[in-house]
């Protein structure tokens, strides 16, 4: 309890029949609680990434199993894409809307991602983007996730609104704590039906095109909500970062008020509660977000992470390089400029009339690449 001289104080800090708004007791426990939910929020995302990276190392024998049929690579791609458009279109319902969308709901329960569906969209990324035949697509979709990260452990201005509009709405009565408890989970049940339809609509394509089984898929934006592929990302991040936050409330309530306060007296919500975060955990981890790492990449451009890390240092270098000479060269011409109007001359160059030194590495390369002719190539998101 805050000692009487606080108490005091802040009398002393309104008129007369006023008091306010926060008193010093909440402005501390407000402290606390956001110490708390950070806290929880970094451990509940990496514990979330962690699962999802040893769910995807499964994935490891099947990259293995396609480099080591080289005798019979193309037979071996023709026969796993022949079973991933049977097995998403053997029902003859497949063609209905409504039969689509529940078929791809109960898909994420139960073995989300096949061999099959692996491999297909494997080959679907290698043709659409041309990339080497010693390409590991498995790798690359590790190092993307090691950047989405980035984002998930986050706490962006929205999503601390969303706090503040909660805690508002937390009345003695609408039972908010329980009720919020739903979305983080209606939200996952969403996301991970979205991709599943996705490689279903691929599928489907594949199926009912005149050209042979062996032809690759067409990733392109528009498979996607608003034709943007990012936007899965923060929607897991909004799911992960509720997740967080009722549970960082919950600790705080308990630790703060204890587990026979008002705030849980009804334990029958509170264990709901806990059983839905934990199903959340494990959905989120084993199914959407590999999901999520696999179909995103169904999208038209790719990410940086595709260049090795020598040739992505060498490129970041080179630009660094090109920049600092265009900034020289910008502050010599300003100060030839200043000699020119100082002097009405400039001074000859040492190497004799009509000659000039030579440029140096950098500005030959950067001379090159701005006299080179315009290819059309692709950029990373």
């Amino acid at each position: 309890m805050p000692n009487r001289a606080d108490s005091d104080n802040e009398a002393q800090m309104c008129v007369q029949g006023k008091v306010p708004l926060m008193s010093i007791e909440s402005i501390h426990q407000l402290h606390i609680f956001i110490f708390v939910m950070a806290l929880v929020h970094v451990f509940y995302s990496c514990l979330t990434m962690i699962l999802a990276r040893l769910q995807m190392r499964g994935w490891g024998k099947w990259e293995e199993e396609y480099w080591q049929q080289d005798a019979i690579r193309d037979s071996f791609k023709m026969s796993r894409q022949n079973s991933f458009v049977t097995d998403r279109t053997q029902h003859p319902w497949t063609s209905k809307a409504w039969f689509q969308w529940i078929d791809s709901f109960f898909r994420q329960f139960y073995r989300p991602v096949k061999q099959s569906d692996y491999l297909t969209l494997r080959l679907g990324f290698v043709k659409n983007h041309n990339v080497g035949p010693k390409f590991n697509f498995l790798k690359y979709m590790m190092q993307t996730m090691e950047e989405d990260f980035k984002v998930i452990v986050g706490i962006s201005a929205s999503l601390w609104v969303f706090v503040i509009v909660f805690m508002l709405l937390n009345i003695y009565g609408w039972y908010t704590y329980f009720w919020i408890a739903f979305l983080p989970l209606l939200l996952l049940l969403v996301v991970g039906t979205k991709l599943q339809h996705i490689m279903t609509i691929l599928a489907i394509e594949i199926a009912n095109s005149n050209t042979l089984i062996g032809e690759p898929i067409k990733p392109r934006d528009e498979l996607f909500w608003f034709s943007r592929p990012h936007l899965m990302l923060h929607l897991i991040h909004f799911i992960l970062f509720q997740n967080s936050f009722e549970l960082a409330y919950f600790f705080w309530l308990w630790a703060t008020y204890g587990i026979d306060s008002c705030f849980l007296e009804n334990r029958s919500f509170v264990y709901a509660r806990v059983v839905l975060g934990f199903f959340s955990q494990v959905l989120c981890s084993y199914a959407t977000l590999p999901l999520y790492a696999l179909v995103t990449q169904m999208g038209t451009t790719y990410k940086k992470a595709m260049f090795k890390p020598p040739i992505e240092k060498a490129l970041q270098g080179w630009h660094h390089k090109a920049m600092e000479n265009r900034r020289k060269r910008m502050s010599g011409e300003k100060a030839d400029a200043l000699m020119v109007k100082g002097r009405g001359s400039l001074p000859k160059s040492p190497l004799g009339p009509g000659s000039s030194p030579s440029p140096s590495p950098e500005e030959a390369f950067e001379a090159e690449l701005t006299s080179a002719p315009k290819r059309r190539k692709l950029e990373p998101r």
